[in-house]
């Protein structure tokens, strides 16, 4: 049998990943061990608890395109970042959300893992898209007053897309991605481009 430390962590949090998503949230260590010619407490004693190797092994890493979110917007028209920020969460999301699902389903409590210092990629995201929001609107980018509730629609959008193709098991392929993101860039920056009415005040009724 191949001693456990010739087998790298990166090679045991690949193989619990794929493991996973294959057979879901009740995988067996005993496959995972198999697989990397190791025991099952090697494992164990390599990262501590089983619900500490899962999450270390499906957790996801902190989204890439915070950063360009940081440092926009930009002077380019308001429909092309958007759709350049849509593409970027939905390829990104595609990709963790099944292990974010399998998490889900362990059971295993996000604040509980004492080893992520991070919040969770959605909130990160949501919070990085209505700062962009409101310097888009200092800006004078965006018209819209609602920059708070059009964050978690931005997000809302993508996230519910992905969700609704992975249980029905027809993840979306490039082309359909593409077309999706230009949609909802349409979408939003025909809102987003438009002053926000005046709220009126609703007359009473004169009294006979």
């Amino acid at each position: 049998m191949v001693r456990p430390r010739s087998v790298s962590d990166d090679q045991i949090l690949e193989t619990v990943r794929s493991c996973a998503l294959e057979k879901g949230a009740n995988f067996s260590l005993d496959d995972v061990a198999s697989r990397l010619g190791v025991s099952s407490p090697a494992l164990l004693k390599r990262f501590g608890t089983r619900d500490q190797l899962v999450f270390a092994a499906l957790k996801p890493p902190n989204p890439a395109f915070l950063e360009d979110l940081e440092i926009g917007p930009t002077r380019a028209p308001l429909r092309a970042q958007l759709k350049d920020m849509l593409a970027a969460f939905t390829e990104f999301f595609s990709s963790v959300f099944p292990c974010m699902m399998v998490l889900r389903e362990s059971g295993i409590a996000w604040s509980k893992m004492s080893c992520l210092k991070d919040a969770p990629p959605t909130l990160l995201a949501r919070r990085a898209i209505h700062e962009w929001l409101v310097r888009a609107k200092a800006a004078g980018i965006v018209k819209a007053d609602e920059v708070e509730t059009a964050a978690s629609a931005l997000i809302g959008a993508v996230i519910a897309r992905i969700a609704l193709d992975h249980i029905a098991k027809t993840p979306m392929k490039h082309p359909e991605q593409s077309a999706f993101v230009e949609e909802l860039a349409r979408l939003f920056s025909r809102a987003l481009g438009t002053a926000s009415a005046p709220a009126t005040r609703k007359k009473k009724k004169e009294l006979s």
